[in-house]
């Protein structure tokens, strides 16, 4: 390559990274236009613990009629308590599997029953990748595993979605979809569970854009969220830094909290805003754009440099 290519690719790298951080930055530093969420009729599924939970409490502050979603009525009930007490207009709740076509079609009538409308849809429940070492593709006997992980994570929310988009048609409503970093970023040990947040983006996007093109009033929103401190993942951090509390405290400044995932989610759905990530993924992103192989150089000089040390983290 010449002197003169060579620079004028240097120059267009800089010209890229120099705007692509301007935006960032406007986009961290604008201030947020809190939306008006009074009185709405909102679904909430994974909403017994976690971020979905705290999409709850959100939605309950703002005195939203709720209908939260998940597999334990227990906890279920506790949340609609604490929901309540925090300015719930009304509170309903559904303890349903929602792996299967008919969980989500049960969904939809019980929405129909409580609420009558719906102009919020948020999509949350998810199984989670094993942790360790039984997170890893060891063949056959992890194909069950991987059905299960599609039906929940990625199947479920097209039916239910699907079934939903007529009641939202009527409201101009909006669907919220919580994902993860790793449906653009699979990282070892989250083969599968890569893989249905991976579909999940890709399917929501392309109905998404389907939407916009017949000027539909239901707008969708995906909210890509990097590691968060859930209860789940807290315990097996605890569990790996035990008797190491300055691994603790390091790991835990790289967690997000829940209550801070939900804002971000309940603020990106509210105002149709729809793509969302932080800026720590942004600049990932851009990363793997410019030299892809990188981190898996970096993960292989890791593993066999300190094999240990990963077992810990991970």
């Amino acid at each position: 390559m010449s002197p003169i290519a060579m620079a004028l690719d240097i120059d267009l790298c800089t010209v890229l990274v120099t705007a692509f951080s301007a935006i960032t930055l406007y986009l961290l530093l604008r201030p947020r236009q809190k939306p008006e969420m009074n009185g709405l009729n909102v679904v909430v599924t994974g909403a017994s613990r976690g971020i979905g939970k705290e999409i709850a409490l959100q939605y309950a502050r703002e005195k939203c009629n709720l209908l939260l979603v998940a597999r334990s009525e227990g906890l279920l009930s506790q949340v609609k308590s604490k929901c309540i007490s925090c300015g719930a207009s009304t509170v309903h709740i559904a303890p349903l599997d929602l792996s299967s076509e008919e969980a989500a079609r049960e969904l939809r009538r019980t929405a129909v029953d409580t609420l009558g409308t719906v102009d919020t849809l948020i999509l949350n429940h998810a199984l989670l990748p094993l942790m360790g070492k039984l997170g890893e593709w060891t063949g056959e006997e992890r194909l069950e595993r991987m059905e299960l992980l599609n039906r929940v994570n990625y199947l479920s929310y097209v039916y239910i979605a699907t079934f939903f988009l007529p009641l939202l048609q009527q409201t101009g409503g909006k669907i919220g979809i919580v994902n993860s970093f790793v449906a653009d970023i699979p990282m070892f040990r989250t083969n599968a569970y890569s893989a249905s947040k991976a579909a999940v983006g890709a399917f929501f996007s392309s109905v998404a854009q389907e939407l916009a093109m017949v000027n539909s009033p239901v707008t969708i929103s995906q909210v890509y969220l990097g590691v968060v401190a859930t209860e789940y993942i807290m315990d097996d951090v605890g569990q790996r830094t035990k008797g190491n509390p300055t691994m603790h405290r390091i790991t835990k400044k790289f967690l997000i909290s829940p209550a801070n995932a939900s804002e971000t989610i309940v603020h990106a759905v509210e105002t149709r805003l729809p793509f969302t990530d932080n800026m720590i993924l942004k600049l990932f992103k851009l990363w793997m754009a410019v030299s892809p192989a990188t981190l898996l150089t970096l993960i292989r000089k890791t593993f066999v440099s300190s094999e240990s040390v990963i077992e810990r983290i991970f």
